[in-house]
């Protein structure tokens, strides 16, 4: 049990602080941002009923940040990260004056995960967090976004990759 347990929160580590090839070891990188992100509504879903974030999701999913970033480090004695929880919202490339460098994905508020994984069997393309600028799609990275999909994938998405994706 306490090695599963180890096990576990080695993977929160993992997926927590994943090197960036272009950011190196212990940066912050966007990729790793809206893995936390992801991570937070996740287990805010698991919270409330299976259903996650409403429209307002940025606030319900700072407690959640918080856990994550208190629990993932006590594992083995790994590093804790001193970066404020409020961080993760912002992309560390995104210079504009804007405080949040994501949007989520309006359709998928309040919905169940039961229901939407019964209904769709695609959600490794759906959408739930992309970069935004000026309320579009932002491609601040080498000409192309990065985008977290429902299954907590993050990864870097070319406009015509984006134009594959679903929204619902």
């Amino acid at each position: 049990m306490a090695a599963a347990l180890s096990l576990v929160g080695l993977v929160f580590y993992i997926i927590l602080h994943a090197p960036i090839p272009c950011c190196g070891w212990g940066r912050p990188s966007c990729l790793g941002n809206m893995r936390q992100l992801g991570l937070a509504a996740m287990l805010y879903a698991r919270d409330y009923d299976d259903r996650l974030p409403l429209a307002n999701w940025r606030d319900p999913l700072v407690p959640y940040l918080e856990r994550l970033r208190q629990e993932a480090p006590a594992i083995r004695g790994m590093p804790e990260s001193h970066r404020p929880v409020h961080d993760v919202f912002q992309c560390p490339q995104d210079a504009t004056p804007q405080t949040d460098s994501y949007a989520y994905n309006r359709f998928l508020a309040g919905h169940s995960l039961d229901k939407f994984y019964q209904s769709n069997s695609d959600y490794s393309r759906t959408v739930m967090l992309y970069e935004v600028e000026n309320s579009k799609i932002a491609f601040r990275h080498k000409g192309g976004t990065n985008i977290l999909t429902v299954d907590i994938h993050a990864r870097w998405y070319t406009p015509a990759d984006v134009a594959a994706l679903k929204w619902w």
